[in-house]
């Protein structure tokens, strides 16, 4: 990717400015001059409570305010793994609902800070490494090893676990396998891409059981449905999807699926 000239970042902030506030502004400029401080390899500080009130936030598709919060708990805790490494997922997401040179320095600088906190993924505590890779994968659009990361994570994990951490690991899988049938099933490969929804649709199924109100979810499980030809079950997933956030089919989630599967008609 092309380097972002600073006077075209500034145009974009201040453009950002114009649109969404000063605190809106604020907010971006805070997470583009973010800078990685990995002091330590496992951080103590209990920061729970931060990141449950970004993730709400998330719930809510409130991506800007997710932002906010957890720029605001490193200004306390600079070195922490987990908040550092939400900051870099919450980058990418909230990148995802820009345009222009906004949208490619937010994407640009997500992508560094996931490549910077690579290293010490692996010391840090099992559901942060494997959140971790999630994300990572996410981003780095390696969507077969996003699912089989899921697969690792429950084939790791107790009962208990799964529970405490809401099935955690099959939200990981689903993600994966979707977007990974979606990949195949645009490159022709229809076969393994019907392969890789079957086992998404099974891994929603079980995600399901435990937390079945987050938005997302239902916009992969869509995806799935798409790739087997079930195309009303997919607008119903769609709408359900969209009756959490209050958004209607025009928002770009639910847009970009359906402009997919309607340009493979065409």
């Amino acid at each position: 990717m092309k380097t972002i000239g600073l006077l075209a970042l500034f145009f974009t902030l201040y453009t950002a400015s114009a649109q969404c506030g000063n605190e809106a502004s604020s907010t971006v400029g805070r997470a583009l001059n973010f800078s990685i401080i990995a002091t330590d390899r496992i951080e103590s500080e209990v920061v729970d409570v931060v990141i449950d009130a970004a993730f709400k936030q998330v719930m809510n598709c409130e991506y800007e305010a997710a932002l906010a919060i957890i720029l605001d708990g490193l200004e306390q805790y600079p070195s922490h793994f987990g908040l550092q490494s939400d900051l870099a997922a919450l980058i990418g997401d909230y990148s995802e609902t820009c345009s222009g040179e906004l949208k490619e320095a937010l994407a640009q600088k997500s992508q560094a800070l996931f490549n910077q906190l690579l290293e010490i993924a692996e010391y840090q505590p099992k559901y942060k490494k494997y959140q971790f890779k999630n994300e990572y994968f996410f981003r780095h659009a390696q969507y077969k090893n996003q699912y089989e990361n899921g697969l690792e994570l429950i084939a790791q994990s107790q009962l208990e676990e799964i529970v405490s951490t809401k099935g955690k690991g099959y939200y990981y899988q689903g993600v994966g396998a979707a977007r990974y049938a979606m990949q195949l099933f645009s490159e022709n490969d229809d076969s393994l891409a019907r392969e890789y929804a079957y086992k998404a649709i099974v891994s929603w199924a079980q995600y399901f059981t435990y937390e079945n109100d987050y938005y997302n979810a239902y916009v992969h499980y869509a995806i799935a449905l798409g790739v087997l030809g079930y195309t009303e079950e997919m607008m119903c997933a769609l709408l359900r999807s969209a009756s959490f956030i209050n958004k209607d089919l025009t928002y770009f989630e639910f847009k970009d699926v359906i402009d997919f599967f309607e340009s493979l008609k065409a």
